[in-house]
């Protein structure tokens, strides 16, 4: 992502379209999620990131997946 940001600038958020979903379940409260990026320009960037449950149902991301 850093070097994405290095290599080709801050990205253009309007239009911008996300779609997620759910590549794997360690248990009810960790989830790998994969998140693809349409953005207006016709580029599409692929994140994967582990997420976590709390206590008080806040889901939090905890860390990206190179």
């Amino acid at each position: 992502m850093i070097q994405d940001l290095n290599t080709n600038g801050f990205p253009y958020f309007i239009g911008l379209e996300r779609q997620f979903s759910i590549l794997s379940e360690k248990n009810d409260r960790e989830k790998l999620v994969k998140e693809i990026l349409f953005f207006s320009d016709g580029k599409i960037v692929i994140n994967k990131f582990w997420t976590f449950k709390e206590d008080d149902g806040q889901w939090k991301v905890l860390s990206l997946v190179e």
